[in-house]
């Protein structure tokens, strides 16, 4: 307990001790309105970078989302998804879909394969991400080609980060 309170992670109490972060995820109704112009500025960065009629994996989270629903209007493209609310927002689209289902365990080999399979993989996160760690590591930043976020992004982590993959924020 007392490594962890150092580092930051817990505060101590009297008799136990309190998690710093809080591990819940909200919606994804509310997590699209967080941050929401500037997940719409990223979805459209990396909606440059598909080509036409190109074949997508979208992973679950309300950035992915917000490309989902730029992609809506559009036709053509290929889309693989483990995402219900994606699947939801282009199922009416002129786009060719492939739902996959999933567990906790399998989503992070998913990932994987999505990521050694594509020609080129981009991560999309608006920059409270960069606060986050996850329990679960399904690349290296080395296997990324791009990550695209917001410009509240902190530059001295981009600027490590660029040592592995080109960051880009919007």
């Amino acid at each position: 307990l007392n490594t962890l309170s150092e580092n930051g992670s817990i505060k101590k109490g009297f008799g136990g001790a309190i998690a710093v972060n809080d591990f819940t995820t909200l919606p994804i109704d509310s997590r699209l309105l967080d941050e929401h112009d500037a997940k719409k500025r990223i979805a459209r960065k990396a909606l440059s970078f598909i080509p036409e009629h190109g074949f997508i994996y979208l992973d679950t989270g309300s950035t992915t989302l917000s490309l989902a629903l730029e992609l809506k209007n559009l036709s053509g493209y290929t889309i693989i998804t483990n995402s219900i609310p994606v699947l939801t927002t282009l199922i009416d689209s002129k786009n060719h879909l492939i739902f996959l289902g999933t567990n906790a365990f399998a989503d992070g080999q998913i990932k994987s394969c999505a990521i050694s399979c594509a020609q080129t993989s981009i991560v999309l996160c608006d920059s409270r991400k960069a606060k986050y760690s996850s329990f679960q590591q399904y690349a290296s930043w080395n296997e990324i080609d791009h990550l695209i976020s917001d410009t509240d992004f902190p530059q001295e982590f981009a600027d490590k980060l660029q040592e592995f993959t080109n960051v880009i924020l919007v």
